[in-house]
C-alpha cells in the first residue's frame, strides 16, 4: 500500500510539472527579471513584458551577467560549458512590449507597480485574451490577493506567488491561497515553485502575508531610531549583522529592495490592520518625496558608486542643523515649500509639490519648478510666448486683463540661472502654497483643445490621444493632485497616469477624495469658497476678447490643517440648518445670494413670520446660559477624553494633530492661514492673441470651466444641510 502510494504521488508530482511548461513575466524590472530568469534556468519558456523598451533591454543584459555569474559557480574555469550554460537559458527567454505575446501560456506572473488599479487593469486585459486554462498570479507583497482578483472572471485559477528579491539567490517563495483559488491550482503553483529550485511556504490572503508582516516592525523601528538619532544607521546595520548574524542590516536591506516600494507596503499595512508600528515614517517619506528610493537610485540610507552596489564610506557628519519646535514635538517632516529654512534668496531646490507638468526622466535635463529661498517658484520657460504674455499681463491696463491678472500668481519678473549643470530662463512666480502645512492641490488642464494654433498635425493627434475620455465628457482632464487626509494627515499623490483612468463618475470621485470628503459629503464652507473662485472666473471667461487660453490649467489649493483646525473651531453642538423652500423645490440650483465671507456664503433675507412670543415657555424652562471659564473647559476636555469608545489610538492620533498644527501656528510669521480654497490659473505657454480678429468668447476655454463649475455646485448641493 505505501508502494503504491509513493507511485501515485510521484506521477501526480510529474504531471503537476507538466502541467506548467510555458511562463509569462509582466514586468521588467528587479523581480520580473528574475522570475524570467529562476524560469528559464529550469527549462521552461519564458516571454518578458513590459510597456518600456529599455527596461526589457536593460533586464536582458542584467539576467546575462546573472546567468554567467551562476555558470562560473557550476563550471569554474570550463568556458565551453559556462558559454553553453548562458546561450542556453536565455535562448528560453523572449521579450516584448505588447501584452497579447504573451497571453497563450501556462503561467502568468504578474511583477509591476505596488498599486491595486494598475494590478486589476492588467488582469481585466489578461482575463480577456487568454486561454480559459492559463493560470495568473501576482508578485504583490502587500495588496489581497482577493482585492485583485475581483478583476478577472477565472478566480479559481488565481493566486499569489510572492518571490525575494533578489530571485536567483533568495530560495524562499510564498504561495498565497485566496479565497477562490482551487485546490488544483494551488498545487500546480506550489510544484511550479519546487520546479524553479524554490522552497514553498503556504500562507492565506492575510495582510503582507508572513515575511512581511515580520520584516515590517523590524525595518520600521530600526528607521524610527536612524530618526530619532538613537544609534547612526552604520551601528545600526552592523548590531544587527554581528549581533543576530544576518547578512544585511535592516537599513541596508530596505536600500536594497526600494524605500518607495517599503513606505507603500507600511500605508497597506497600516490600513489594514490599524497597528500603529506600521504607521508611516517621516524621515522614509522624505527620501521617497526627494527620489532617494536606494540601490536602484544611487542613494536612500546610504549612497552608492554608480557602477558598483557598495554604498560610499561613512564621511565626517556635518553640524545638525537645530530641529524646529514642530520637527521635536510632532514627529513628522513639515511641508519642504513652506517651513524648510532656506540660507538665503539665491538658495534654489526642486520644488517637491510639483503634482504635474514637465520634470524630465533620471537620464534627462531637470525641466520641472524650482523654489528658491525668498518664497518664489521658478518655472522653466519652455516657449517665448509665456514670457511675454506675463509682461503683457504685468504692464496692462485693460481692464480685462487686468481682471485676468487677478486669477493669476504674482509674476516677479524672469531670470537666467544654472541648475543641475544646466543653463536656462525662468519665470518667477508667487507661491501659492507659502504658508500652507498640509498643502492640498489639484491641477486641472481646461480644454478640449490641448495645443495652441502653430501645432503640427503629429502634435494635434498625439495630444487628441491624451486624457481622451475626459476630455471629451467634460472639456478638462486632471494630469495629478495630491491630498493630506483630514483624519490621518497621511499625503496621497496621485499621478498622470491615475488621470488618464479618469472618466465619467471617477472624474466626479475624484474631486469628492480631493475635498476629503467625509461619507460622501464635502465641507460646505470649503466648497462655497472654491466656487467663489470659480464663479469669478466663469463670469470672466464668458466675455468676448482677442486671448485664446490653450493648455491653461486651473490650479485648485487648500490647507488640510488650517481646514481640520477651522472644522474644531467649530460648536460641538452644531444645529441642522433647514432648507430653505428654495431649495427644496429647486433641485438644479442654491440659494446663495452670491455674497462670500470667510465664514461661508450669506443667504438672502427672509421676512420673518409674526408668532405669539412664548414668554412664559423662556423664563420658565429654557436651560441657564453655559458657563465659560478655565475650569468649565478643562473639565469640558476631561469628559471628551474619558469616552465610552474608548479609541485611544485615534483620539492620540487627534490630539497629535491638533497639537502639531498649533505649534505650527505659533511658529510661522503668517499666523491667519485661509483655511479655505482657491482657484488660480498657472501654465500659459500655449496662449495666444489675436488682435487683428473680432473679440469672440473662447468657447474652448468657457466649456471646461462650466463643467468645474456645474461639478462643485453639485457638491455645494450636497451640503444643503450643513451649516459649517
Amino acid at each position: 500500500m505505501n508502494k503504491l502510494h509513493v507511485i501515485t504521488r510521484g506521477f501526480s508530482r510529474s504531471a503537476s510539472f507538466n502541467a506548467i511548461k510555458t511562463v509569462t513575466v509582466v514586468g521588467g524590472g528587479l523581480m520580473g527579471s528574475g522570475i524570467a530568469q529562476v524560469a528559464a534556468q529550469a527549462g521552461q519558456d519564458v516571454v518578458l513584458v513590459d510597456v518600456k523598451p529599455e527596461i526589457l533591454e536593460n533586464a536582458q543584459k542584467s539576467i546575462s551577467s546573472n546567468l554567467s555569474r551562476v555558470a562560473k559557480k557550476l563550471y569554474k574555469d570550463d568556458g565551453a560549458k559556462i558559454e553553453s550554460f548562458v546561450k542556453n537559458a536565455t535562448s528560453k527567454i523572449k521579450v516584448s512590449t505588447k501584452l497579447e505575446d504573451g497571453a497563450k501560456v501556462d503561467l502568468i506572473v504578474e511583477a509591476i507597480v505596488e498599486k491595486l488599479d494598475i494590478k486589476q487593469e492588467l488582469f481585466s486585459k489578461l482575463d480577456q485574451i487568454s486561454p480559459e486554462h492559463t493560470i495568473f498570479a501576482s508578485n504583490t507583497s502587500s495588496i489581497s490577493i482577493n482585492e485583485i482578483a475581483t478583476s478577472v472572471k477565472r478566480k479559481d485559477r488565481f493566486g499569489g506567488l510572492h518571490f525575494f528579491n533578489p530571485v536567483p539567490v533568495m530560495r524562499l517563495l510564498e504561495v498565497i491561497k485566496g479565497d477562490h483559488i482551487s485546490e488544483s491550482t494551488y498545487q500546480a503553483m506550489m510544484e511550479w515553485g519546487a520546479s524553479i529550485g524554490k522552497t514553498c511556504i503556504t500562507c492565506k490572503d492575510t495582510p503582507g502575508f508572513v515575511v512581511n508582516r515580520l520584516l515590517g516592525p523590524y525595518f520600521s523601528e530600526a528607521a524610527r531610531m536612524l530618526e530619532r538619532g538613537d544609534a547612526t544607521k552604520e551601528d545600526i546595520d552592523t548590531a544587527m549583522k554581528l549581533g543576530i548574524g544576518v547578512p544585511m542590516g535592516p537599513l541596508e536591506l530596505q536600500d536594497f529592495t526600494g524605500l518607495d516600494t517599503n513606505v507603500y507596503a507600511g500605508a497597506v499595512m497600516y490600513e489594514k490592520t490599524g497597528n500603529p508600528v506600521f504607521r508611516p515614517i517621516p524621515l522614509m517619506m522624505k527620501l521617497v518625496e526627494e527620489g532617494k528610493l536606494g540601490r536602484k537610485t544611487g542613494e536612500g540610507f546610504y549612497k552608492y558608486t554608480k557602477m558598483s552596489d557598495v554604498c560610499e564610506k561613512p564621511k565626517r557628519q556635518p553640524l545638525r542643523r537645530q530641529r524646529s519646535i514642530y520637527q521635536v514635538h510632532y514627529s513628522l517632516l513639515p511641508n519642504p515649500a513652506a517651513v524648510t529654512p532656506m540660507s538665503g534668496p539665491n538658495t534654489l531646490s526642486a520644488f517637491g509639490l510639483q503634482v504635474a507638468g514637465h520634470r524630465g526622466g533620471a537620464d534627462e535635463e531637470y525641466k520641472g519648478l524650482l523654489q528658491s529661498g525668498d518664497d518664489r517658484v521658478l518655472k522653466p520657460l519652455l516657449k517665448p510666448t509665456e514670457l511675454e504674455f506675463y509682461q503683457r499681463l504685468a504692464t496692462t491696463n485693460d481692464p480685462d486683463l487686468l481682471e485676468l491678472r487677478s486669477f493669476v500668481p504674482h509674476y516677479h519678473g524672469a531670470t537666467t540661472i544654472t541648475y543641475a549643470g544646466v543653463r536656462q530662463q525662468y519665470i518667477m512666480l508667487e507661491d501659492l502654497t507659502r504658508g500652507m502645512l498640509e498643502p492640498c492641490i489639484m491641477d486641472v488642464k481646461i480644454g478640449r483643445e490641448t495645443w495652441d494654433h502653430l501645432a503640427t498635425p503629429e502634435k494635434i493627434a498625439r495630444e487628441q490621444s491624451k486624457y481622451r475620455l475626459c476630455k471629451q465628457q467634460f472639456g478638462f482632464c486632471i494630469p495629478g493632485y495630491q491630498v493630506y487626509r483630514l483624519a490621518t494627515g497621511r499625503l496621497h499623490k496621485y499621478d498622470k497616469e491615475h488621470g488618464k483612468r479618469l472618466h465619467g463618475g471617477m472624474v466626479r470621485s475624484a474631486f469628492r477624495n480631493f475635498a476629503n470628503c467625509a461619507n460622501g459629503v464635502a465641507c460646505r464652507a470649503l466648497v462655497v469658497s472654491v466656487l467663489g473662485a470659480l464663479w469669478r472666473l466663469q463670469r470672466w471667461a464668458g466675455r468676448p476678447r482677442a486671448l485664446r487660453l490653450r493648455t491653461v490649467s486651473v490650479l485648485l489649493l487648500y490647507d488640510a490643517a488650517a481646514l481640520r483646525r477651522a472644522k474644531r473651531e467649530q460648536p460641538r453642538s452644531v444645529p441642522t440648518r433647514r432648507r430653505s423652500i428654495h431649495s427644496l423645490h429647486n433641485p438644479s440650483g442654491s440659494n446663495l445670494s452670491g455674497l462670500l465671507t470667510s465664514k461661508g456664503p450669506l443667504y438672502p433675507k427672509v421676512n420673518p413670520v409674526p408668532i405669539t412670543p412664548l414668554k412664559v415657555y423662556h423664563t420658565s424652562f429654557s436651560e441657564p446660559p453655559p458657563i465659560k471659564s478655565t475650569w468649565s473647559e478643562a473639565l469640558d476636555k476631561l469628559n471628551q477624553n474619558h469616552s465610552f469608545e474608548h479609541n485611544y489610538e485615534d483620539k492620540v492620533s487627534k490630539i497629535k494633530m491638533n497639537y502639531r498644527a498649533l505649534l505650527d501656528q505659533l511658529a510661522r510669521d503668517n499666523r491667519d492661514t485661509n483655511p479655505w480654497g482657491t482657484a488660480r490659473l498657472i501654465d500659459f505657454a500655449h496662449t495666444y492673441f489675436h488682435d487683428e480678429e473680432e473679440p469672440t468668447v473662447d468657447e474652448v476655454f468657457k466649456e471646461g470651466i462650466d463643467s468645474l463649475v456645474e461639478i462643485f455646485e453639485e457638491m455645494l448641493r450636497e451640503t444643503e444641510d450643513q451649516v459649517f
